[in-house]
């Protein structure tokens, strides 16, 4: 996996610039609050489906600042749930933005969650694993599958590895280019506040099919080991930038051309 270099990284850097996701366009949120869910509902609710897995996912208060997210309070051997919901529509142009607030260490030295979309015909497109263990050979690893096949399997404790407690994690999609990446920082566990500088955005660009479109998000929250809860993610947010945005993109594209002219 390598760290992506192109113009889309513009985008990126043009809706955070421009205000996040105060400039974008929501498609899809979901923060696992009242009234749509309440402490013990299953995960498979409102809309979601398909999630499954060896011990129900339940909704606990591990979230950020203590609010609302998935987890389970006794998860014993491998237990886990990737559940669905369908985005309404169909996006294959463009770029597309999911965002999510992931704590890794609530599960214990084998969380992992996962993270990505798939296609209108609900065949998996597009998916990251994030976890601290059990995920290859390093302690902080990054795997990568989809309609292409699987990516390769990237250990980022050379990056700093995950932080401890919640990350703001921002997969971009762009159907246009066939390309997609990943990018994660660190978040103040209350307030979700950046605390630290971006690392990525990682590419993943070979997962993707021939033509890649996204309709269903799926998330997971995943444990690999006895005595201890899954990983979570709170506030999931899917997104596309506004007008301005990309016009922000056009403008730097155009001043990066000219500086390569003036070299």
């Amino acid at each position: 996996m390598r760290r992506r270099t192109t113009s889309w990284l513009l985008v990126v850097m043009a809706v955070l610039a421009t205000g996040g996701v105060a400039s974008a366009q929501t498609v899809f949120f979901e923060d696992w609050e009242a009234p749509a869910f309440g402490v013990g509902d299953s995960v498979n609710n409102n809309g979601w489906s398909g999630g499954g897995g060896a011990a129900p996912i339940t909704i606990g208060t591990t979230g950020l600042g203590g609010s609302q997210s998935p987890t389970h309070a006794d998860c014993t051997g491998t237990c886990g749930s990737q559940p669905k919901i369908d985005l309404g529509q169909t996006f294959n142009s463009g770029p597309l933005f999911i965002q999510s607030f992931v704590d890794l260490t609530t599960g214990g030295a084998l969380a992992n969650i996962t993270l990505g979309y798939h296609d209108a015909a609900d065949n998996l497109e597009a998916l990251v694993i994030m976890g601290v263990g059990g995920l290859g050979t390093g302690p902080h690893r990054l795997l990568t599958t989809g309609e292409g096949g699987d990516g390769p399997s990237t250990d980022v404790s050379a990056m700093g590895g995950f932080p401890s407690g919640f990350m703001e994690v921002l997969m971009v999609t762009d159907f246009s280019a066939g390309t997609v990446d990943v990018s994660w920082r660190d978040v103040d566990d209350n307030s979700g506040a950046p605390t630290g500088a971006w690392v990525g955005p990682l590419d993943f660009s070979a997962v993707l099919g021939a033509s890649p479109d996204a309709r269903f998000l799926r998330v997971g929250f995943n444990q690999n080991a006895s005595g201890s809860p899954p990983s979570t993610q709170d506030n999931i947010r899917v997104f596309v930038p506004e007008p301005a945005s990309l016009a922000l993109v056009g403008l730097g594209g155009l001043m990066l051309l000219g500086r390569r002219r003036r070299a």
